[in-house]
Parts: C-alpha cells; structure tokens; sequence
C-alpha cells in the first residue's frame, strides 16, 4: 500500500515513476497538487487494485485505458482537470468496479447505459458535473448500489422514486434533483 494522501507541499507536481514498486494494490495520492497527465505504469500496472488521485490538477484523457481494467475495484479521479470534451468517459471494460467517482470532472453528457453491466458496484459519485437526461434503467436495478450521488448535475426530475432511483417503499418521498441518494 502507499498513501501519500494530503501531502501537497511533499508531493507537488506529476505523479513520480513507481514502476519499479512492482507490489502496490493501493494507491492514495489525493489532495497532493499532482499535475501532468497519468503515467504509463499505472496504467500497466498488473497489481494496483484501488486508486484515489482525486483533488489534483492532473490533465489529459480519462484514465480508460488501462492494461487490467478488471483488476480495478476502486477509482477515484474526481477533482482533476481531465479532458472531458468527448462526453462520459468509457470505462465500460471496468465491469469489476465497486467504487467510482467521477465527482467534480466537467463532464456533460448523459449517464451511458454500460453501467448495467456493473454487479459489484455499490459506490457511484458522478455529482457536480453537467450530467443531463434519465438515468440508464440497468443502473436503476443494481441491487448492490447502495450510494448514488448525483447532485449538482442538471437531471430534470424532481421525484426519484417516479425516475426509478429509489426503492419502491420510498415511493412516496419526493427528493430535491440536487440529492445525495443513500438506497442502503
């Protein structure tokens, strides 16, 4: 494991060269003013399970590419100035997540319908972007998503359980489109 969390006059600048450290499963560099685009052996790393490099400044494209996208359970890049002028990022390949956070990434588009493939997921934080239309029927039936944070996107519907994102014994609850859904 290494964590570096929180660390911004320590760790200021681009994310440093760890290919050597062959047995990383976590990596927490978050908060640390990490710049530059995401490095090759991260992506190509065989052995890094969960990764926070949220709350930097780092650029580019959307890590999708990774090498072992199904060794991935958590990823969590909100906070960075990624590339976001193509739409929601695919990572249709990451069908392994749990946790994913897209929190504060500039995307505009709507929720894409791959999501339904998700079983695992039960963590999707995709609020505080431009996020617009329904949500995907597959992702409204994950039994095992228990956190869905969607404020501060601009989704029209104003009842939840009507749009399909709650449990039906909350059906009579109405939610500000701004919510912080908790279905656990």
């Amino acid at each position: 494991n290494l964590y570096m969390n929180n660390n911004p006059g320590l760790n200021a600048g681009p994310i440093p060269d760890l290919s050597n450290s062959t047995n990383i499963v976590n990596l927490g560099m978050y908060s640390c003013n990490r710049t530059g685009t995401i490095p090759n052996w991260l992506l190509q790393s065989n052995t890094i399970v969960n990764i926070n490099i949220s709350g930097n400044a780092i650029t580019g494209d959307y890590p999708t590419n990774f090498s072992y996208p199904l060794n991935i359970r958590t990823l969590d890049i909100g906070w960075n100035q990624f590339d976001s002028s193509s739409g929601f990022p695919d990572f249709s390949a990451f069908t392994n997540l749990e946790n994913l956070r897209l929190a504060g990434c500039n995307i505009t588009a709507q929720v894409p319908a791959y999501f339904e493939g998700f079983a695992n997921l039960f963590n999707l934080h995709i609020d505080n972007n431009h996020l617009w239309g329904d949500l995907p029927a597959g992702l409204k039936s994950q039994t095992n998503l228990t956190n869905l944070d969607i404020q501060w996107n601009n989704f029209t519907f104003g009842n939840f359980a009507a749009a399909g994102i709650v449990p039906s014994q909350m059906g009579s609850m109405n939610y500000e489109p701004q919510a912080n859904v908790q279905l656990g």
